[in-house]
């Protein structure tokens, strides 16, 4: 196949895609399901001949689904509203500080993100397991953190930008060398924090950590960070 061809066959699977994350379930049924269908034989066309020879450079086809994935996180979700519910479970632990087996969305009124939870899952408490559950928390209670500031000096972060080494701590909210906001909106137990630069152009600090009470932070763990 050429090059025109399979950029061809790149262009629709993309536009493709595009139109479905763009309309979502808001076309037609026809006209959903006819997309659906021109965009998953456009992307079978372009698998299959890209096993058989390669004409297209490396570098566009990563362009091209980079640009997919800019997209699909820039646009709202106009398929499935599942992500809110996830969005919601992970603020029940995060920010309320209790079991989204426990309790359900509509437990908590006043949070925002209950308006765009689904109503039928409004009073369904979370099926997904505890792995799951983590990792959205995490993400919920970081979110709480984006574009907070808190001083460096004679805290935890702070002696990790001056030294340019990792710091772990058993728990990151309960350790009082952590400044205190952190501790109050990132809810941590063991944790460690390591530096984003060599020592002496230290330009920041990563911190990653387990909820409370769970398990201390291996040897492994630390290391994958640090390296």
């Amino acid at each position: 196949m050429t090059t025109k061809g399979q950029g061809g066959l790149l262009a629709g699977a993309c536009a493709g895609t595009a139109a479905l994350l763009a309309v979502g379930r808001g076309a037609p049924a026809l006209v959903f399901i006819a997309l659906v269908l021109m965009t998953f034989a456009a992307y079978c066309a372009l698998v299959w001949s890209l096993t058989r020879a390669r004409v297209l450079p490396a570098r566009t086809i990563a362009a091209a689904f980079l640009g997919l994935l800019i997209l699909a996180v820039a646009v709202p979700p106009r398929g499935s509203k599942d992500l809110y519910s996830y969005v919601m479970y992970g603020r029940i632990v995060a920010q309320h500080d209790a079991s989204p087996y426990t309790h359900v969305p509509a437990d908590f009124p006043s949070d925002p993100a209950l308006q765009r939870v689904q109503p039928v899952f409004r009073h369904t408490g979370s099926v997904y397991g505890p792995v799951f559950t983590s990792i959205s928390a995490a993400g919920m209670g970081a979110c709480e953190a984006i574009g907070m500031s808190w001083p460096t000096s004679q805290t935890a972060g702070g002696i990790v930008m001056a030294s340019g080494k990792p710091l772990a701590v058993d728990d990151f909210s309960g350790d009082q060398r952590v400044a205190r906001l952190a501790r109050e909106h990132m809810p941590l137990g063991p944790a460690v924090l390591v530096p984003l630069g060599p020592a002496g152009d230290v330009r920041g600090v990563l911190t990653a950590g387990r909820r409370r009470g769970a398990l201390p932070l291996s040897a492994d763990a630390i290391g994958m960070l640090i390296t």
